[in-house]
This record gives structure tokens, C-alpha cells and sequence, in this order.
């Protein structure tokens, strides 16, 4: 049995995404200010409360809890993200379930069912990455455990029409993302992950980083001018004095794996632009990007050409980002995902828009445009 001090002395805000209102107990601004990357906070206290998670900076706790994985090394893995693995541990007569990684230096906790904590020796400038880590696979599972389905999908909104942005990498979703946001002032929810909710007919977004192709820096004067002129940005996956000096011909970066990660607020920031949590499903584009000089080409799919090219994009109820279950396991589903996926594309319109980065870009923003003004609120 661990006995665990009630956190009484800690700053509450509160955080929504995927339908579900968290409430985040901190006890530093570095960590409470790595989560407003993210997602915005808010400093109200609703009623309903999904989960909470903490931030618990106690040597006391940290040192108990160390010393209670001093012969570990038999202990179960879990791959918790692409690279990131964990061990993982059930400690005393309360069930209380921690995971870390070597050299420890934090434990995560579930402390009990809606209860969950980053436990540090002093605060730590990761506190905030783990604490919305945390947050993100909870809400995750449990949209799917719902029936929500989850797709490799950006999405953008227009007042409370929702679009999702879907396709390979490469395709062009993030280009066509920011042109959306920087061009017609439209609403970001997210880039990466879109959860929809076939029950309500909204989509909603999981708060990860946007990852810009050079070649799309190159052709955004805008942009890159905005990256640079912020200084030092959140996530230093790339080498500053790599991307701050890359050619001037996009042909030589043009579907490069080389990536710029920014988190929303820094996009936001840069576009001027807003983040919200959720809009009502309106349709689903498919970008079709190339580098060749190309005339606009918008195609209305019907529901067997939809369901083949989004099929592969649907990641429920298996993620490769998140192969294993950890936090939060997965419910038996209320129905499948291929059900889900034939509801789908039976009642949201599908296009296919194809088009050349240079000569049909701006005019394939404009066409979006009309085709969302001309579609049912």
C-alpha cells in the first residue's frame, strides 16, 4: 500500500478535446505553459470532470516509488508511443499502476480510475509533455471504446462547418491545411488525428504537432518568414540552422521527409488564426497535390470510390502511433469500424481535389470555399 498526499496545494485549470472536459492540477508555469501549446485552457471549474491529471512534484513519493522498482528488470514492456517504450508495474494492495523508463527520472500514475500523475523529485521541464500525453491517450481510448472512429486526417472549420482534410502523407493536408487557415480566416482543430462521432455528426481533434514539409516552407514566404521570426520554437526535432537556411527551390525538398514540427499555438500565432474543439461534420476533401503544372480537377465521390481511399486512413481501432493500450483499455466497441466507415461515407459528401501547388492552389482553396458555402449548415 503507497499512501498517496491529497493535492490540495496545486493550480487547477481545465483543458477539452475528443468531447471530454480534463482537469489539469499543476504545480509550475513551464508545465501548465507546455500544454497552452496545445490546447487552450481554460480557468473555470465545470461541473462534470472526465479525469484529472496532476502534476505531483514529491520526493517523498518519487523515492518510495523507486524504491519499489529496485528489481524491475523482468518487469512487462509497453510500447507507448512510435519509439517510446515503458516498463510497467502494479504496486501495493490498491492497484495503483506506475510506468517509467530508464534512467528514472518520473513515474507515471494510475492512481485510480479518473486519477492520473507525473511523480517527480523536483519540478522537471517534461512534466508538461507527459501530463498531456497522458491526457491524450485517456481521451483517445475512450472516444473509441465509444464507437468514435479516429482517421490520419487534418480538419478546419468554417463557423461550425467541419472539413476533414484526409489522405496519404504527402498528398498535400498540411499545405492545404494552412492555406485554408492563412487565406479564409477558417478555424483549426487539428492535423493529424480526427476523431468523428457518427452519433452527433461532429469530428474532433487530438492535440499533436504539425509536421511542415520543407518544400511547403519554401513555397510559403508567409510562413517561413513567421518561423524564423519567432526565434526558438517548442519542438527542436530539426537542427535550427538546418531549416532556417533551406534552398530556395522547392524541387529540391519536394517530398522530402524532412519536417518542421510547430505546435498549434505556434501555427496560430503565425496564421493568425484560432483553435477550436469541434465542428459539426460537413464534408471530407481528399487533396491530390503535385508539383506539375496542373489544371483544377474536383471530383464528387460516390460511396464505394470514398470508402476505398479512406479506408487505409482509418486508424480504429489499432493506431501505429499508439500500438498498445496502457493508460486506458480498450472497451468491446458497439460496432465496427467497417460499419462505421460504410455509415460514414453514405451520408457525408466526399470530393477528390487535384491540383498543381503552383498554377492551381489558390483557385483550389477558392472552389473549397464555395463548395462549403453551398453545403447545409
Amino acid at each position: 500500500m503507497i499512501d498517496l498526499p491529497h493535492l490540495s496545494d496545486l493550480q487547477e485549470a481545465t483543458i477539452n478535446f475528443c468531447n471530454q472536459t480534463i482537469r489539469v492540477l499543476y504545480k509550475t508555469n513551464n508545465c501548465i505553459g507546455w500544454i497552452q501549446h496545445y490546447i487552450p485552457i481554460e480557468k473555470n471549474k465545470p461541473q462534470i470532470i472526465s479525469f484529472t491529471v496532476a502534476q505531483r512534484v514529491d520526493p517523498i513519493v518519487f523515492y518510495k516509488l523507486l524504491s519499489l522498482t529496485s528489481s524491475t528488470d523482468s518487469a512487462p514492456t509497453v510500447k507507448v508511443f512510435k519509439d517510446v517504450f515503458y516498463k510497467y508495474q502494479v504496486i501495493g494492495g490498491n492497484g495503483v499502476e506506475i510506468f517509467y523508463e530508464f534512467p528514472i527520472l518520473f513515474f507515471i500514475m494510475k492512481e485510480a480510475e479518473n486519477q492520473f500523475s507525473v511523480v517527480t523529485p523536483a519540478p522537471n521541464n517534461q512534466d508538461g509533455r507527459l501530463l498531456l500525453r497522458i491526457a491524450r491517450e485517456v481521451a483517445y481510448r475512450r472516444c473509441v471504446s465509444t464507437g468514435m472512429t479516429s482517421f490520419h486526417a487534418g480538419a478546419v472549420a468554417s463557423q461550425d462547418k467541419g472539413v476533414i482534410l484526409l489522405g496519404e502523407s504527402g498528398a498535400g493536408k498540411t499545405t492545404l491545411l494552412i492555406g485554408l487557415i492563412k487565406k479564409l480566416g477558417w478555424d483549426f482543430i487539428c492535423n493529424d488525428r480526427t476523431i468523428i462521432d457518427l452519433t452527433n455528426t461532429r469530428l474532433y481533434g487530438l492535440p499533436l504537432p504539425i509536421r511542415i514539409g520543407f518544400g511547403t516552407l519554401i513555397g510559403d514566404a508567409d510562413l517561413a518568414s513567421g518561423c524564423l521570426a519567432m526565434g526558438k520554437l517548442s519542438r527542436g526535432q530539426v537542427p535550427e540552422k538546418e531549416w532556417r537556411s533551406i534552398e530556395s527551390s522547392r524541387t529540391h525538398e519536394w517530398g522530402s521527409r524532412k519536417k518542421l514540427e510547430l505546435s498549434p499555438k505556434e501555427l496560430i500565432d503565425i496564421t493568425k488564426g484560432r483553435i477550436i474543439e469541434s465542428a459539426r461534420i460537413t464534408c471530407v476533401i481528399i487533396p491530390r497535390m503535385t508539383q506539375k503544372e496542373t489544371l483544377l480537377k474536383i471530383t464528387s465521390l460516390n460511396m464505394v470510390e470514398a470508402l476505398e481511399l479512406i479506408t487505409p486512413q482509418c486508424t480504429s481501432p489499432e493506431d501505429p502511433l499508439w500500438p498498445q493500450t496502457w493508460l486506458e483499455h480498450l472497451k468491446p466497441l458497439p460496432y465496427s469500424a467497417k460499419e462505421s466507415l460504410i455509415y460514414f461515407t453514405q451520408r457525408i459528401p466526399f470530393y477528390l481535389v487535384e491540383y498543381g501547388i503552383d498554377s492551381s492552389f489558390d483557385e483550389a482553396i477558392d472552389r473549397i470555399e464555395e463548395i462549403v458555402k453551398g453545403l447545409p449548415s
